[in-house]
């Protein structure tokens, strides 16, 4: 019996933050917005917080606590990595 992963809204939000990361829609440095990234996926803020955790756990995504947070800067030899 083959065994599918359902794809999540989470799973989602991530792949789209990442490729907006990766095609410099975020930019590096960038401030990041939930409300306005939640607008932007057509979710709520809950999923898309819970998809930055997940950028955050892989450095895409910087955490500032009482700051906010921010695009990383990657270099070019970083991004290939992650791509490959």
């Amino acid at each position: 019996m083959e065994n599918k992963q359902k794809t999540t809204l989470v799973d989602t939000i991530y792949e789209n933050i990442r490729k907006d990361i990766a095609q410099h829609v975020l930019h590096p440095g960038q401030k990041i917005n939930v409300k306005e990234l939640a607008e932007r996926y057509g979710a709520s803020q809950t999923p898309v917080k819970l998809a930055l955790n997940r950028l955050i756990s892989e450095n895409f995504i910087e955490n500032f606590p009482r700051h906010g947070m921010q695009v990383r800067l990657v270099q070019v030899e970083d991004i290939e990595e992650i791509f490959d």
